[in-house]
């Protein structure tokens, strides 16, 4: 097992636009739904929880922990996509076979050997 180094973890962060997007664009909503139910009295802050700075009425807080939570989804998922990838990748190299054994033919997927029927 190969343990990565900081300067190797650092091309894994994802900051690219559609990855950016995605993130600021799910904390956006978040941030609207959030303030409209603190607005509304269905949902509440303690004041002793929070430093009392708000934009809009939103606390900082809550802006920030909506783009934290995005930002580690995102990289999760993306990092997650590059194991599989990485894996896949390793065990064809392994098995001296190029692929997993179905090939692929436009949108469907058909294996590369003949089924035999199953009765009942």
């Amino acid at each position: 097992m190969v343990i990565p180094t900081p300067t190797d973890l650092q091309f894994h962060l994802v900051f690219t636009l559609p990855a950016l997007a995605a993130t600021l664009g799910t904390a956006a909503y978040l941030w609207v739904v959030d303030r409209i139910a603190i607005g509304l009295g269905t949902r509440q802050t303690s004041a002793d929880l929070t430093t009392g700075v708000t934009v809009l009425g939103l606390p900082i807080e809550e802006m920030y922990f909506f783009v934290a939570a995005g930002l580690m989804t995102v990289n999760g998922l993306v990092l997650l996509e590059r194991v599989f990838d990485r894996h896949e990748t390793q065990w064809s190299a392994s098995s001296g076979r190029h692929g997993t054994g179905i090939e692929r033919h436009g949108t469907a997927v058909e294996p590369d050997v003949e089924l035999d029927p199953v009765d009942d």
